[in-house]
């Protein structure tokens, strides 16, 4: 019988945390980060989704925040 193969943790070596204990580099949380080991890969599915929403969050307060900048 043929293993799954379990759900890669989305690090990308930029292992540093925000004031909200969110990783700048694949912005999981630092719980997410913590439990990864230890949950299952439909967890770590859901955590990785959490992480594409806050990049997403992130994207475009920086766009708001330039195009702010730009018009002051």
């Amino acid at each position: 019988m043929i293993e799954p193969v379990p759900v890669a943790s989305p690090c990308v070596g930029l292992c540093c945390l925000d004031n909200s204990d969110i990783c700048v580099g694949c912005f999981r949380s630092l719980d997410e980060i913590k439990a990864w080991s230890q949950v299952d890969d439909k967890t770590r599915l859901v955590f990785i989704g959490n992480a594409k929403q806050r990049n997403e969050a992130r994207k475009n307060n920086v766009t708001e925040d330039r195009f702010d900048e730009t018009i002051a």
